[in-house]
């Protein structure tokens, strides 16, 4: 880089790796890889395929001087943190889905989430979470899961929307209650 703007290459890992592998006594310079630049207003999905294809590219601000770097692996820590609530919420489905699947028939189905026959319940897969609510809610339905749960530690939290056992969602991975108990 010379006065900021003029971008000559980069040097990662990978191409340091691959220099001192041909030749262990390389010079640092014999390291310097071709960089992609682009400008900050780029659109984010207009360069994961160039992320993907060098693992980082230069940034560019609006004039034209280098103002930072986006690697992968920024992108993918973003990602994860951004999509992971979304993921804990379809393993609650998933988990929650499996367990009224094993306890409940489709008429119990039925009769708690679509009384009137509007929506055409046909399967399990047509449930949403709020319809694993209004089934957990029931007591009737509750004391057929048969669990050794205690009603007033393990419910349907109105603030989650979700299965909780002892103040903790039934989502949470490491599989155990806050008492040590396995979760449903």
């Amino acid at each position: 880089m010379i006065s900021g703007r003029s971008l000559r290459g980069a040097v990662p890992w990978k191409s340091i790796a691959r220099t001192r592998h041909a030749d262990p006594d390389a010079p640092f310079s014999g390291a310097i890889a071709p960089a992609y630049d682009v400008a900050y207003d780029r659109s984010l999905v207009d360069i994961l395929r160039a992320l993907a294809e060098h693992d980082f590219v230069v940034v560019r601000d609006q004039t034209r001087r280098i103002a930072g770097i986006v690697t992968a692996s920024d992108v993918a820590a973003e990602y994860g943190a951004v999509a992971g609530p979304f993921f804990l919420i379809g393993e609650l489905d998933q988990r929650l889905r499996s367990v009224i699947t094993r306890n409940f028939d489709l008429a119990d189905i039925r009769h708690h989430c679509d009384p009137d026959g509007r929506r055409g319940i046909r399967s399990f897969d047509d449930l949403s979470i709020g319809d694993h609510q209004r089934l957990l809610q029931s007591n009737e339905l509750w004391d057929r899961l048969g669990r050794p749960l205690n009603r007033k530690t393990c419910g349907v939290s109105p603030e989650v929307g979700a299965v909780a056992v002892s103040g903790r969602a039934v989502g949470q991975t490491d599989g155990r209650t806050a008492s040590g108990q396995a979760r449903v």
